[in-house]
């Protein structure tokens, strides 16, 4: 599966995340892309990690999304087991804020650091809607 989000505001501040999960393995866990993009150009790369995501994770990416859906003004957080990157979410009413953070030392040797490079960005919610659809088909 392939995730392309677009800030809602694409035109005037071109912030993309785009995120490719694997189906998955016998042992219970995808292999996944997470890159934070500042254009449509893949050479403009704010930042990008590679790494695992459990079943478990999925269910708990999954759940997040949902709740995003339901939870007005809570602020939200997912993190995977392998701890590559971070998700906040908050629903702001007619609008979604994300903010994305890839851990810097997961994404260049492969331990964590807590410290990283993010990307804040607003989606609608037509958009939480076929994300969430996507990480459940």
């Amino acid at each position: 599966m392939k995730l392309e989000i677009k800030n809602t505001y694409f035109e005037k501040s071109p912030l993309s995340v785009s995120i490719h999960i694997e189906n998955s393995t016998q042992e219970g866990h995808r292999s996944f892309t997470l890159s934070l993009t500042k254009d449509e150009s893949a050479l403009n790369k704010l930042a990008a990690c590679n790494g695992v995501l459990f079943d478990d994770d999925m269910k708990f990416l999954q759940h997040f999304f949902k709740e995003l859906a339901t939870e007005d003004d809570r602020l939200l957080q997912f993190a995977p087991m392998e701890p590559s990157f971070i998700l906040r979410g908050q629903n702001q009413g007619d609008e979604i804020e994300l903010l994305w953070i890839i851990d810097q030392g997961m994404a260049e040797a492969n331990y964590s650091t807590d410290t990283g490079v993010g990307l804040l960005m607003t989606i609608s919610l037509e958009t939480l809607s076929a994300i969430t659809k996507a990480l459940t088909d």
